[in-house]
């Protein structure tokens, strides 16, 4: 049975087919409205990196955030940590005071980022540039690290931006002028996440970023020397609990790990007091060598005779020595 067509019909009709595209309409704004506000962030496993580009243009954000984002990619794909780039326009931050650290904090919390790099990029034209200067500023902020942590961050990180931190250059230098930057500041972001990682409780991790490291950029490499160091501390992190480990199983083979932790650390920075100390401790326990025990103690001596707790501990395990026969 066919109803027939009428003019109300057709009205019906029409007002219904008008309404479902106005609610869609008015559907696809929302979710561009919502997508628009809502921040990227990273999830619970990963390791986020804020970068906050300062642009002109929407066609400069895109541009420069395409060829930051794939190199920083592409330069920690071999990390262990699941390190992730989050892109942000400064525009679209209207409400948070980039120049505030209780704002930025709010910021590094809701993308849930350890801690933020800004690209502040100016160019001679918004259409056609021919030349870019483009001001990096690297800073911690993460409030889950503590003020002594941050300002030693800081201080690393001030130190470690000085060559990037204000870059001029040609339109046609653009790309292998960024790929340099994001190669440094990759590193330098490895290095800030170790040192979190290391205060985290999570010194295994840090030394797998940081070895990694430590074995591919050269040694003139101006961030090497931290680097070493926060190798150094790493380790003296690590060692308690595979110490720990060996007196509970007499297992030998956590002595081969703690060997190999001593020679790297010695590598990183030769001859420290730390390194010593675990040397005439590690001698003692596997090879049972009194005499070498003893000469690792006397250099820990020689190195910081005021520390007086670590010296008193060793001068009784000294004493222990002198009656022990094997």
């Amino acid at each position: 049975m066919k109803f027939p067509i009428t003019k109300e019909n057709e009205k019906y009709t029409i007002f219904i087919l008008t309404a479902i595209t106005c609610f869609l309409l008015f559907i696809i704004y929302t979710i561009q409205v919502i997508r628009q506000n809502v921040l990227p962030h990273c999830k619970k496993d990963e390791v986020g990196v804020l970068f906050i580009f300062k642009v002109a243009s929407e066609v400069q954000y895109k541009d420069f955030k395409f060829e930051v984002e794939e190199n920083f990619k592409n330069n920690i794909e071999t990390c262990t940590t699941k390190i992730v780039p989050i892109c942000i326009n400064a525009s679209s931050l209207k409400d948070f005071n980039l120049s505030n650290s209780q704002s930025m904090t709010k910021l590094l919390n809701k993308t849930n980022c350890y801690f933020c790099v800004e690209f502040f990029i100016e160019s001679d034209s918004l259409n056609n540039p021919s030349k870019y200067v483009t001001s990096i500023n690297a800073g911690v902020l993460s409030p889950n690290v503590s003020k002594n942590a941050v300002e030693f961050l800081l201080n690393g990180l001030s130190y470690g931006t000085k060559p990037i931190r204000k870059i001029k250059f040609d339109s046609k230098d653009k790309i292998d002028t960024l790929k340099d930057a994001t190669n440094y500041l990759t590193i330098l972001s490895e290095y800030t996440i170790s040192i979190l990682l290391i205060m985290c409780n999570k010194s295994s991790e840090a030394l797998s970023i940081l070895t990694s490291l430590y074995f591919t950029i050269p040694k003139e490499h101006v961030l090497y020397k931290i680097i070493s160091e926060a190798i150094h501390e790493a380790i003296w992190h690590i060692l308690p609990s595979i110490y720990d480990k060996y007196y509970r199983t007499d297992d030998k083979t956590y002595l081969e790990q703690i060997e190999y932790y001593t020679k790297l650390a010695y590598s990183a920075i030769p001859n420290s007091y730390d390194y010593n100390l675990n040397m005439a401790q590690l001698v003692f326990l596997k090879n049972h060598d009194i005499a070498l025990a003893r000469k690792h103690i006397n250099e820990c001596k020689a190195i910081n005779s005021n520390d007086y707790w670590r010296l008193l501990l060793w001068k009784a395990f000294k004493n222990y020595c002198k009656y022990i026969r094997w």
